[in-house]
Formats: structure tokens, C-alpha cells, sequence
């Protein structure tokens, strides 16, 4: 049966500022993730009418200099659109 080597903390100073690293990436991850899940959740949602186009929706909310492809691919991104097609009923989240 082979030994179970055991480590040992050579520096204590160099081990606590790795300790402090990973806190603060993980800190920082955290976070993002919660910055993230809070700006999906801000918009506006609107329900899909008969003849409506996703450009047509988008218009209004698209901020002034953004690309409206650019805008329109973050909008099915946010949806989980596959295509730009949408169907009355439908409810739309535009960021």
C-alpha cells in the first residue's frame, strides 16, 4: 500500500496571499454573474401582434448609436430566439 504523502505549507505568507487571491477571483466572479443576471431582468416586455417583426418591436428600445444587428442578436440572445421569426402571443424581452 503506497504512503499518502501529506504537503506542507513551506511559506505561511506566500500560502495567505494565495488564499486572498482566489477569495478576490471568486469574489469577482460572483459578482459578474450577479450584475449579469440582474441587467437580463431590466426591460421591457412586449407581447407579440399579429404582422409584428422583431425590427419592427426592436425600433424604439434599440439605444441611439448601438447597431440594430447588433441589438437584434443580443434581443434573441436574451429570448433564446433561434431566428428573427416571432409569433402573436408571444412575449418579447426587450433590454
Amino acid at each position: 500500500m503506497k504512503s499518502i504523502k501529506r504537503l506542507r505549507v513551506i511559506s505561511p505568507v506566500r500560502f495567505g496571499m494565495f488564499l486572498f487571491v482566489v477569495f478576490v477571483l471568486v469574489s469577482l466572479l460572483v459578482l459578474t454573474v450577479t450584475v449579469r443576471a440582474g441587467q437580463q431582468a431590466q426591460g421591457v416586455e412586449v407581447t407579440v401582434q399579429s404582422g409584428d417583426t422583431l425590427w419592427q418591436l426592436a425600433r424604439p428600445y434599440c439605444p441611439g448609436r448601438r447597431d440594430a444587428r447588433d441589438y437584434i442578436a443580443y434581443v434573441m440572445e436574451v429570448n433564446g430566439l433561434q431566428s428573427t421569426v416571432i409569433y402573436p402571443g408571444q412575449v418579447i424581452m426587450f433590454p
